[in-house]
């Protein structure tokens, strides 16, 4: 072949910007911005998202040959021009399972009239470096498909693995006509990209090259054959909705401002959020992966969290201090900068933090931790109203509010225990500016809760005081060029997901505990927990279960049910490891489906423990008689009116309800002591309804160590033998709320929408009452006495 001018040609295209464009890189290959146009199945990769514009050329300038692409990543609309034809294809891609995907185009074409093309795509990765693809076109016309097959030779090299591609592409029609033609790309730089092909049938080559600059990429290409060296060329630019690996990322000094810490959820998606949500949320996970990323661009020189609330729990507050510190060690420097700090933000900012910045009209409202509770026994009696509270023990508190008068010395006890070590593990945190600080950090701590801007600089809490706009111009005299975290924080994706990698199912179980079906990312139903369960321990491709649990219990019985399908993953069918990974409460009912697993790690702030059992029953009779209520009961056996709120329990009753409260108890126990390192002599120690922190549990075998998520990850990793090469696949089960339910919270009870006008206290009371509306009535509970609002837990200003 005589190819005496390309050097030439490839020469202009690295100089003249307008050559800005990759042709196809094979079916099986290409999954970025030309996936609509080359295979819609590839767009279930989610790489294909932005604006594209394609132009051919010739020897006489650019010819009427030309592509307008527009994808929101699984659906795109594409205008293809060419001599006397004209299309308008719509292309819509989805990813099926790990490693397959499918895809669907519609194309209205204009020649001599209108006409219709309907297509059907395949995508096919079962290795991380094998690629199959099948396409078929014009499937309502004259049929034709493409069979496309990549490889990449150098997926042994992590570095390396997704800048080498190899592959080939075969057609035929219904006459069995056969073209083929095989290429390669290759990266050998951030941004820089070569490839080209060749088509054996027309026996011409194509070289290409393209660059990439963050969100735009581009390049140019041109063809030739034995004849002529030049036929062809092709340039194009396309702005991606992700980001690239870049030419120049090495080059930036960049201040990264992370504005996506306001809410770090403990699951992802799921029925918590709203129908608007916005950058201000994340999950856990999300933000380990966006740490580790930040850790590993060498752009980027500053973090920056600016007006960030971290409202989480404290358990998620100390892994996120593990990441920073980890981020701080590779060089990074992180300044937090506010208007005004609260309690969690600043133990955060004290621990990792260069340098924190204050508004000087702000305030640090730093604090402790506390807990206060209204008792109601007195108030509800001179109504004539009694609530009958069996517990297992003294210690299991859940509903002392209304059967006592004051705080009695074992829920005192419990939770002076719990935040002496709580507070342990904050004045740790604020230990980091011990040589900023003017005073001990106690000392500090107790000058709370509001400190005043110039006292906070006075006492070495912040380093220095500024608007915003001086805090900017600080930044940029340090020559910073200053980005928001959330316009980078979509990157492409290059390595191919393989349908054979292991998993990691990582399954949320948050919220209350209870029978039926639960609400994603809200309440944990037995069934779908259970089903969910289930469905990991049965598919070959998960080789551990990583269960995350934020909950402070509920139903005895649902609790059983789950924690029978977590004990199964070891002693039933297809039998896996599971790691329990405690958030902020594992608690009670939390505690007990976390007993079977094979590892638990709890946060040093979880809360966990309160192994105790309690029901409650409210007496009305009283009521009733004081207001001369009358009442008509007919049964046919003595107790069928047993427990209703009519009447008092009588004294066989009350009996009977203990023995059943013991019973439950003393199952509880022995799941505890079958599946942990603890002896039965000992049991009485640690349950009896204490709870403890994740620190405690560690110290007292209820837990095996502490850590986050990402050691429980790393952890069910090292147990498969593989704690790199695996894929994460979160599960959050129980239904979706719809599209009225989360825009509309409100409409799900229209009683909440008073409750805004009473005190907070009464509000939690009844926010609690309707959360046990779905719990038979009388049935025994695995519940923690507290929600995490009730003990200043949740990180919300």
């Amino acid at each position: 072949m005589n190819f005496q001018r390309m050097p030439i040609l490839f020469l202009m295209i690295l100089i003249f910007p307008p050559f800005l464009f990759p042709q196809d890189n094979g079916t099986a290959v290409e999954d970025q911005m030309r996936a609509p146009v080359s295979n819609p199945a590839a767009m279930g990769v989610g790489n294909s998202t932005g604006l594209g514009y394609r132009q051919s050329f010739d020897k006489e300038g650019f010819i009427r040959d030309f592509d307008l692409i527009f994808s929101m990543g699984n659906m795109a609309y594409s205008f293809l021009g060419n001599p006397g034809r004209t299309e308008h294809l719509f292309s819509g891609g989805a990813r099926v399972s790990q490693g397959l995907y499918t895809g669907i185009s519609l194309g209205w074409i204009h020649e001599e009239g209108w006409d219709t093309e309907f297509g059907l795509s395949l995508l096919y990765r079962p290795l991380s470096f094998l690629s199959l693809a099948l396409k078929g076109e014009d499937l309502s016309g004259s049929p034709y498909g493409i069979v496309g097959m990549g490889f990449r030779p150098l997926a042994f090299h992590s570095g390396w693995a997704s800048r080498m591609n190899l592959w080939t592409d075969a057609r035929w029609d219904g006459e069995g006509y056969l073209t083929q033609s095989a290429g390669m790309s290759v990266e050998p730089a951030e941004g820089v990209k070569f490839s080209g092909f060749y088509d054996f049938q027309e026996d011409t080559a194509t070289l290409e090259a393209a660059f990439a600059l963050g969100n735009v990429e581009a390049g140019g290409s041109a063809s030739g054959n034995r004849e002529e060296s030049f036929l062809q060329g092709d340039v194009h630019v396309y702005s991606t909705f992700k980001k690239q690996r870049t030419l120049t990322e090495t080059g930036f000094r960049k201040a990264l401002v992370y504005d996506m810490a306001q809410t770090i959820m403990d699951s992802p998606g799921g029925a918590y959020r709203s129908a608007f949500t916005w950058n201000g949320e994340r999950s856990l996970l999300d933000f380990i992966q966006d740490m580790e990323q930040i850790k590993e661009d060498r752009s980027v020189k500053v973090i920056i969290f600016r007006n960030q609330h971290f409202q989480t729990s404290f358990a998620n507050l100390l892994e996120i201090e593990t990441l920073l510190k980890e981020l701080k060690a590779s060089g990074k420097i992180i300044y937090f900068y506010y208007d005004s700090l609260e309690n969690y933000p600043y133990s955060l900012a004290a621990s990792v933090a260069d340098a924190i910045y204050l508004n000087p009209a702000g305030s640090v409202n730093l604090r402790g931790f506390a807990a206060t509770r209204f008792y109601f026994r007195d108030f509800l009696e001179n109504w004539g109203i009694i609530f009958q509270n069996f517990q297992s023990h003294p210690y299991k508190t859940a509903f002392n509010n209304l059967s006592e008068s004051s705080m009695t010395p074992q829920e005192r006890s419990t939770l002076e225990g719990l935040f002496r070590s709580l507070q342990q593990e904050q004045l740790r945190m604020l230990s980091g500016r011990s040589g900023k600080f003017t005073a001990s950090p106690s000392v500090i701590l107790n000058r709370g809760p509001f400190v005043y801007a110039s006292e906070a600089l006075e006492s070495g809490m912040v380093d220095g005081l500024y608007y915003e706009d001086e805090f900017i111009k600080l930044l940029e005299d340090e020559k910073l060029t200053i980005l928001p975290y959330s316009l980078s924080a979509n990157r492409m994706e290059y390595n191919w997901e393989g349908s054979g990698k292991p998993v990691i199912a990582v399954i949320y179980a948050r919220g209350s505990i209870h029978g039926g079906t639960g609400i994603a990312g809200q309440s944990i139903g037995s069934d779908s927990m259970a089903k969910a369960i289930r469905q990991a321990r049965n598919n070959p491709l998960v080789k551990a279960v990583v269960l995350r649990i934020d909950s402070g219990g509920g139903s005895s019985l649902a609790s059983d049910i789950i924690a029978r399908e977590v004990a199964l993953c070891n002693t039933g069918k297809n039998p896996k490891p599971v790691v329990v990974s405690m958030g902020g409460t594992a608690a009670s009912g939390g505690y007990y489906i976390a007993a079977p697993a094979d590892y638990i790690i709890a946060s040093p702030g979880s809360i966990t423990g309160s192994i105790g059992v309690i029901s409650v029953f409210p007496d009305f009779s009283g009521f009733l008689e004081k207001f001369r209520i009358g009442t008509g009961t007919v049964k046919t056996a003595e107790g069928a009116d047993s427990g209703t709120p009519i009447r008092p329990f009588t004294g066989e009753e009350t009996d009977q309800m203990h023995d059943y409260i013991k019973a439950i108890y003393d199952r509880f126990t022995r799941v505890v002591v079958e599946n942990r390192p603890v002896e039965q002599k000992d049991m009485e120690k640690l349950a009896q309804g204490r709870i403890w922190s994740g620190s405690q549990a560690a110290e007292n075998g209820l837990a095996d160590q502490t850590g986050g998520l990402r050691d429980a990850i790393i952890y069910a990793g090292k147990i498969m033998g593989d704690s790199e090469n695996v894929r994460i696949l979160e599960m959050v089960p129980g239904r979706e709320l719809n599209f009225m339910e989360r825009a509309f919270p409100w409409m799900k009870a229209e009683k909440n929408a008073s409750w805004e006008l009473l005190p907070e206290d009464m509000r939690q009371l009844l926010e609690f009452y309707n959360k046990i509306e779905s719990y038979p009535r009388g049935e025994a509970l695995y519940l923690m006495p507290y929600s995490p609002s009730e003990l200043n837990f949740t990180g919300f200003p």
